[in-house]
């Protein structure tokens, strides 16, 4: 009888050891698995980086990149006074996903146009270019997501224009009164205005030069 129940304290002894090794073990089990996942993210992100940057596109991801990015960070760090309603703020926050959705598109153009084996639409006829000069043929004729860039590029200059007549009634800090509007709210939608007409610009250029590297790809 007591050999019974030492032999079953000892199995169940056993088992508990076994079940607190397992739980010790599952949180190291699931950094592994998360870092592995992580690592893998960040070379694909990392080749595809590269590749973009190595592209004939690498002088519209740079323009776009540079004059973008600011606008990003003065959007985000205002953010909560947009939340509590400032205007200038929320010019601020369609400004700035305005302004990744330019980053965004920059670098599916030039993965896009690089890519061989493309992810671009068959189009119904055959084109007497090819390579590069296909690929862009398709890139800005027939591909669903650019139509979708070129409709949200229009709204970007709508929402300057925009911008611009409400900073010109000073219409961006109306709720300054009631304190929801950063004190200098009017310089930051300044700086963002500044590079939004600048990427127009300077961003159009940089398209036109990779465009024209673009239909050199073989």
């Amino acid at each position: 009888m007591a050999a019974v129940l030492c032999g079953g304290i000892s199995k169940l002894c056993q088992g508990g050891c076994e079940c607190v090794g397992h739980i010790c073990l599952l949180p190291s089990k699931i950094c592994g698995a998360c870092c592995e996942g992580l690592g893998q993210c960040c070379k694909e992100s990392r080749r595809l980086v590269a590749r973009c940057c190595s592209s004939r596109f690498s002088c519209h991801i740079s323009v776009t990149c540079i004059l973008n990015l600011p606008p990003i960070i003065l959007g985000l760090s205002d953010l909560p006074n947009a939340i509590d309603g400032c205007a200038g703020s929320l010019w601020l926050l369609i400004f700035w996903l305005l302004s990744l959705v330019h980053i965004v598109a920059a670098f599916y153009m030039a993965y896009a146009v690089e890519k061989d084996d493309s992810i671009l639409p068959q189009t119904g006829f055959q084109r007497t270019a090819v390579g590069g000069a296909n690929r862009m043929w398709k890139l800005f004729c027939y591909d669903y997501w650019m139509a979708a860039y070129i409709l949200i590029a229009c709204g970007y200059v709508t929402w300057l224009v925009l911008g611009g007549a409400w900073y010109a009634m000073g219409s961006g800090n109306m709720d300054d009164d009631s304190g929801s509007c950063h004190e200098d709210i009017m310089q930051r939608v300044e700086i963002a205005y500044g590079f939004g007409w600048a990427f127009i610009f300077l961003g159009g250029c940089g398209l036109c030069c990779s465009m024209c590297c673009g239909v050199c790809v073989n």
